[in-house]
């Protein structure tokens, strides 16, 4: 049956989530804890778990042995602090925190408790993904020159929460999105970027004040990559990563796209997969079990601070008009 994991939030992840963890057999579903009761208790009859009244009835229970925090960005920092206090074992979505110094306080947390501590950045377990690292690890394409890595999708105004469309909160492209395309990029060169310079601005809906569109140079070594993310209004998507190298290049989307080009044009590479996005999480949710069992997780707190950090460095770059040093 596994360490019991109980979900706080209660929104459109929670059920993700929840499915997730009812496929993975060393954890199992505890319960769920939000700050709308009415919907933990729904959730808690649809899976036949247990509904907590609040975080210190979660964090009290012995049978728990690690909790997943999907709330609103700004709340990462004190559910996640509690936890780690209570000696609970953590999952944070992504971002980890609102800023470096809310990350570093997180660090600390974890290094001084018993619970272990990841984050949930997605992008290296999604499957196109890793079989695209593996070409290029394998040097399918020759030596990586640049990247161009895309996300592109319908900010859907009316259907946002009023965080997500403040700043302060923690909404907007760059920490909705931007992190994802931050981590897909790091993932797939095995490596992280050193410098930032880009943009971030609201142009497609002047409504709110958090940015609707993010646009950055980041340096990984001598491989130069741009990224864009944009919240349109109903424009169709698009989300990739282009890959060239000395010797040829790569198009991969975890969507469910693997394309290789070694000059004789695109061929698709992609192998089989049932449900590419099911994979994904299930893949986060094993990492959590892993973590749980003693094993070593590559998205830890560090990590999560690395990228959170990247956005910080174009923020700050808006602001001086150079490079800002990732750190």
């Amino acid at each position: 049956m596994g360490a019991g994991i109980v979900i706080i939030g209660t929104g459109a992840f929670a059920h993700v989530h929840a499915d997730a963890l009812r496929r993975q057999r060393r954890l199992h579903l505890a319960g769920f804890a939000g700050n709308q009761p009415l919907s933990a208790a729904a959730l808690a009859q649809k899976y036949a778990v247990r509904a907590y009244r609040d975080l210190d009835e979660v964090l009290a229970d012995a049978d728990v042995g690690g909790v997943i925090v999907a709330t609103p960005h700004a709340t990462h920092l004190e559910i996640a602090l509690a936890a780690l206090a209570a000696g609970k074992s953590v999952l944070v979505e992504k971002p980890l925190a609102n800023s470096v110094a809310e990350c570093d306080a997180l660090i600390r947390a974890a290094q001084a408790g018993a619970g272990r501590a990841m984050v949930g950045h997605l992008m290296g377990w999604s499957p196109p993904h890793i079989q695209a690292r593996r070409l290029l690890e394998d040097g399918a394409i020759g030596e990586i020159v640049a990247v161009d890595s895309r996300r592109i999708i319908d900010w859907t105004f009316d259907q946002r929460r009023p965080w997500q469309k403040s700043r302060q909160a923690g909404g907007g492209m760059w920490m909705i999105q931007g992190v994802h395309v931050i981590d897909q990029v790091s993932y797939l060169l095995g490596a992280r970027a050193g410098t930032a310079f880009g943009v971030a601005e609201t142009r497609f809906h002047p409504e709110q004040d958090a940015d609707d569109l993010g646009i950055a140079h980041l340096r990984f070594g001598p491989v130069h990559a741009r990224l864009l993310v944009a919240g349109t209004r109903g424009l169709a998507p698009q989300v990739h990563t282009e890959i060239l190298g000395t010797g040829g290049q790569l198009r991969v989307s975890h969507r469910g796209e693997l394309l290789l080009d070694q000059g004789r044009g695109w061929v698709d590479r992609l192998e089989p997969c049932p449900d590419h996005w099911q994979a994904m999480i299930d893949g986060e949710i094993a990492g959590f079990a892993a973590l749980l069992d003693g094993e070593p997780t590559p998205v830890d707190f560090h990590y999560g601070r690395y990228v959170v950090a990247g956005v910080e460095a174009v923020r700050r770059s808006m602001r001086s008009r150079r490079e800002e040093t990732i750190s």
